[in-house]
């Protein structure tokens, strides 16, 4: 099959052209390895097959990936009368992932591509024949983040044989490595002064950034009242909140439900290594990955708690050492009081 394996090298040659032309971008790289279970048309006259695959995700956006899929195993066939001849079979193809939802640790997608199925049969007189069939393809996934830089994948393919008119389905499940970042998908709906609240609906456009506001964008008066104890350090160049840290954010947690009326903000810090871009984006994931487990493991409701990354511009040691460096990979919490437009709380 050295056609195919001609063929397959293109568009992993663009993949890794695309991210070496592009090194001032955040691209999240993913690598998968898996299997999948391949149900040819009959019309094929092919024995379904588990196969192992091999993908290549580039990642741009938080909803958009392109990806390079490659499939190759060995079944059988039915071909002019004889009974079980051996096939070798090579598919793949490229095309692009939506996923349709960005947070959180479960995170479906549609997927639709187009590529190319290459079958080589050996025939009794030992010579061997080759077919192949160019393919679209459409289907749905869901990608399962064990960690921020490992994950688990499922999906499902409709496979349209466009030279054969062959219909082909198939079912994969496979593991990921990630590397990198992706830049979140911009806002339908424009919010310039950075408060939450869209232009359309703000009545109090300009806002200093950091106020706090209500649902029309006007400041809420407030007063900062207390600093509670809560320090939870990072390994470098994580945010996952290590299990150490869950009876403090605990104590946190049932220090909010004694008082109702105050509020919360989760701050985010990191070290100095790395690009000011990147570490903004790494102390912001810091700050929401302790307002989840708030949130989600403690009850807490999230529209009491603001989290917010400083990146690396709030040092509290230096960062020329290992051990300074350790100390400001870092989420702390500030406790507000909130009071109506009368001044009560």
């Amino acid at each position: 099959m050295k056609l195919a394996l001609k063929a397959w090298m293109i568009p992993a040659l663009a993949a890794a052209l695309a991210l070496a032309a592009a090194p001032s971008r955040a691209v999240q790289v993913g690598v998968t390895v898996g299997g999948g279970e391949q149900f040819f048309d009959g019309e094929r006259m092919l024995r379904d097959e588990l196969a192992p695959f091999g993908a290549l995700e580039l990642r741009m956006t938080d909803r958009w990936g392109a990806e390079f899929w490659y499939l190759s195993a060995s079944t059988d066939t039915a071909f002019e009368g004889e009974l079980g001849l051996k096939t070798d079979i090579e598919r793949w193809h490229a095309g692009f992932l939506y996923y349709m939802e960005t947070s959180g640790p479960w995170q479906p997608y549609f997927a639709f591509g187009a590529g190319r199925l290459t079958r080589e049969t050996e025939q009794p007189d030992k010579t061997s024949e080759d077919f192949s069939d160019n393919e679209a393809n459409i289907g749905l996934g869901i990608r399962y983040f064990m960690t921020d830089n490992l994950s688990l994948r499922g999906d499902t393919r409709y496979h349209y044989g466009i030279d054969d008119e062959a219909h082909d389905l198939s079912f994969s499940l496979g593991l990921a490595v990630h590397f990198g970042e992706v830049e979140p998908w911009p806002s339908p709906r424009r919010d310039t002064d950075g408060d939450g609240v869209p232009d359309d609906r703000d009545d109090c456009p300009n806002t200093p950034r950091g106020t706090r506001v209500d649902s029309r964008g006007c400041p809420i008066a407030v007063d900062r009242v207390a600093s509670i104890r809560l320090l939870v350090h990072f390994d470098f160049d994580r945010s996952t909140v290590k299990p150490q840290y869950f009876s403090d954010i605990r104590s946190l947690a049932d220090y909010l439900k004694r008082n109702r009326n105050i509020y919360v903000e989760l701050e985010g810090h990191t070290d100095s290594i790395g690009s000011n871009q990147y570490n903004n984006r790494l102390s912001q994931r810091r700050a929401d990955a302790v307002m989840r487990v708030l949130v989600n493991e403690y009850g807490i409701a999230s529209r009491r708690v603001i989290a917010r990354g400083y990146g690396e511009t709030r040092p509290v040691a230096d960062n020329r050492s290992d051990r300074g460096r350790a100390e400001n990979r870092r989420v702390i919490a500030t406790l507000e009081v909130q009071y109506d437009n009368n001044g009560r709380r």
